[in-house]
């Protein structure tokens, strides 16, 4: 049997910045403030996580949310 899972806040949040269209962009405004601080906990771990299989990705992650003024380690 299968279990079905869905994506959280954290990991939408990840993937939209990763692709980064138009709409990306429009979504993001709305799901950010949203973010808890177990949710940005969450998407720091999922882009040091990505950063060992596609750093490119990661540092996309990163350059995103420093410049939407997140402090990251």
């Amino acid at each position: 049997m299968l279990k079905r899972c869905g994506l959280g806040r954290p990991e939408q949040v990840a993937l939209k910045i990763v692709a980064l269209r138009e709409q990306d962009l429009e979504d993001l405004e709305l799901l950010l403030p949203q973010l808890s601080a177990d949710d940005r906990d969450i998407l720091a771990r999922i882009m040091y996580h990505v950063g060992t299989f596609r750093p490119d990705w990661a540092q996309k992650i990163r350059y995103f949310l420093l410049e939407q003024g997140w402090e990251i380690p």
